[in-house]
C-alpha cells in the first residue's frame, strides 16, 4: 500500500483566512452600527420621557392654567406618548435581531409589565395616591400588547363576551360587482378605525382589553382631555364587528362612530384625478345600520338595509 502526502498551499490557506477576518470585520461593524442606532434611540426615548414628566408636573403644579394651554399640553403629551411607543418598538426590534430567542421571551416579559402596572394602578388608586405618571405608562403597555395579540378577552377588569355564540361577518365578500371584475381586484378603502366616546376616567383601563376581543388592533389613540378615543382594526371585518358587538361595555352604551382619515390633495392631483364610482355604494347605509345599539338579540328573518 503505497502512501499519500497532503501539500499545503500557503497562498490558498492566506487568501482564505483573510476573507474569513474580512467577513468578521463587517460584521462586526454592522453590529456596532445597529448599537450606535439603538444608543441614539434610547437617548432620545430617555429625552421624552423626562419631557413628558416635566409636562404632568405642570398640569399637576398648576391647577388654575387656562382650558386652551391645558388643551396643548395634552396634546403635546399625546404626541410622546406615541413616539415613546414606537421608540420602544424600534429598540426592542433592534435588540430582537440580535438575538432571535429574545422576541418570545419580549412577549412574556411585555404580559408581564402589563399584569404588574395593572396591580400598581389599582393599588395607588385605592391608595388615593397619585396615578398620573402610571396611567400613561399603563396606556403605553395596552397599547403595545393589542398589536401583540396579548390582549385576551379575559384579560382585565370587568372583561365579558357577549354569550351570544360566534361573531358572524357581513358576508358581503361572495357577491360580484356585476362589471366582471375579480374578487381580488377590489380594494375596500371603507375606513377601519372607530371613534369612541361615552366612557368614564375608571372605565379607561379597561377600554382597549374590551375592544381588543373583535379583532387585531393596529393603532389606539386615547384623548385624555375629552375622554374619547380612536381605535383603528387590522381590517374592516374586525372593525366592523367591534360596531356591532362593541358598543356595551361596563354596563353602559358607548358612542361610536366611523372614523375618517382626511386627505389633502393638492390643486393639480385635484385637477387630474377622476370621478371614481363609490367602490361600496351603500355604505352610508351600512354604517348607520353598524353603529346602532346591537345590545338586543337580531332577529335573523328582520330585513336590514345593509342585508340584502
Amino acid at each position: 500500500m503505497g502512501l499519500t502526502k497532503t501539500v499545503y498551499n500557503p497562498a490558498a490557506l492566506k487568501a482564505a483566512q483573510k476573507t474569513s477576518e474580512e467577513a468578521l470585520k463587517k460584521k462586526q461593524e454592522a453590529l456596532r452600527l445597529q448599537q450606535d442606532v439603538r444608543k441614539k434611540k434610547q437617548e432620545i426615548l430617555e429625552k421624552h420621557i423626562e419631557t413628558q414628566k416635566l409636562l404632568i408636573s405642570k398640569l399637576e403644579k398648576n391647577k388654575a392654567m387656562k382650558a386652551e394651554d391645558k388643551a396643548k399640553i395634552m396634546e403635546t403629551l399625546g404626541m410622546l406618548t406615541k413616539s415613546i411607543t414606537k421608540l420602544q418598538e424600534e429598540i426592542k426590534g433592534i435588540s430582537s435581531s440580535n438575538n432571535p430567542l429574545r422576541t418570545a421571551k419580549s412577549k412574556a416579559e411585555a404580559q408581564k409589565e402589563l399584569l404588574d402596572a395593572e396591580l400598581d394602578l389599582y393599588k395607588k388608586t385605592q391608595a388615593g395616591e397619585d396615578t398620573a405618571m402610571l396611567k400613561i405608562k399603563y396606556t403605553q403597555l395596552q397599547i403595545e400588547a393589542a398589536k401583540r395579540g396579548l390582549l385576551s378577552p379575559g384579560r382585565g377588569r370587568g372583561i365579558h363576551t357577549r354569550g351570544r355564540g360566534a361573531l358572524r361577518a357581513r358576508g358581503r365578500g361572495s357577491r360580484g360587482r356585476g362589471r366582471g371584475v375579480p374578487m381580488h381586484a377590489v380594494v375596500d378603502h371603507r375606513p377601519r378605525a372607530l371613534e369612541i366616546s361615552g366612557f368614564g376616567e375608571t372605565d379607561r383601563v379597561d377600554l382597549l382589553p374590551h375592544f381588543a376581543q373583535f379583532g387585531e388592533i393596529e393603532d389606539c389613540q386615547i384623548d385624555e382631555n375629552n375622554l374619547s378615543a380612536v381605535i383603528t382594526y387590522k381590517s374592516r371585518a374586525e372593525a366592523e364587528q367591534a360596531a356591532l358587538h362593541g358598543v356595551r361595555f361596563n354596563n353602559q352604551t358607548l358612542r361610536l362612530a366611523w372614523h375618517k382619515a382626511v386627505m389633502i390633495l393638492n390643486t393639480a392631483d385635484a385637477d387630474e384625478a377622476e370621478p371614481e364610482e363609490d367602490e361600496y355604494p351603500e355604505e352610508s347605509l351600512s354604517d348607520d345600520a353598524l353603529l346602532q345599539d346591537d345590545d338586543e338579540e337580531e332577529d335573523d328573518n328582520e330585513p336590514r338595509s345593509w342585508r340584502r
